[in-house]
């Protein structure tokens, strides 16, 4: 069964869905773990408690870029499922989504899979975004090629790993 289409996706709660990302994205996310962030507190804004991070339900540590990788792909999920509290819930109400604007995205979201439903492709293409910002890649790309990674930003990383 595919897991990566827009209804099987959606219907998933949050916790199955980082349980499915972590077990297909393994690999990846451990070159997250060694990725150089700024720490970010993670809050419910309208109930000022904490947010258990998806790091911390997969490794019970947190890990910044992990947590921004996969705050990206439920971000998705909430779009595709039409979850507008899940999406706004850490947005101050000031300056909250409001609905109208939320539907306009999951309709935008929604006609780039007019063809398929299939929704792996984006979310290889999001974690694959963030794996330049490992200096455990930066450093095998280096080796690899000889160019000096040192002051490359992450997605020139991930382009010359690409070549």
């Amino acid at each position: 069964m595919n897991n990566f289409t827009i209804g099987t996706f959606s219907a998933l709660s949050n916790e199955e869905a980082i349980k499915l990302l972590g077990e297909t994205f393994e690999d990846e996310l451990k070159y997250l773990q060694s990725a150089n962030s700024t720490p970010e507190t993670l809050t419910n804004a309208t109930s000022g408690a904490e947010f258990i991070t998806p790091s911390k339900q997969l490794y019970n540590a947190d890990y910044d870029e992990v947590n921004r990788t996969l705050l990206g792909m439920l971000a998705l999920k909430w779009i595709l499922a039409n979850d507008y509290q899940c999406f706004t819930q850490a947005q101050a109400p000031a300056v909250v989504l409001q609905q109208e604007s939320f539907d306009e995205l999951r309709k935008l979201c929604l006609n780039q899979f007019e063809d398929s439903d299939n929704i792996l492709p984006l979310l290889v293409a999001i974690v694959i975004n963030d794996l330049g910002k490992s200096p455990r890649l930066a450093e095998a790309v280096e080796k690899a090629t000889g160019k000096p990674m040192a002051d490359a930003n992450h997605d020139e990383v991930v382009y010359i790993a690409a070549e």
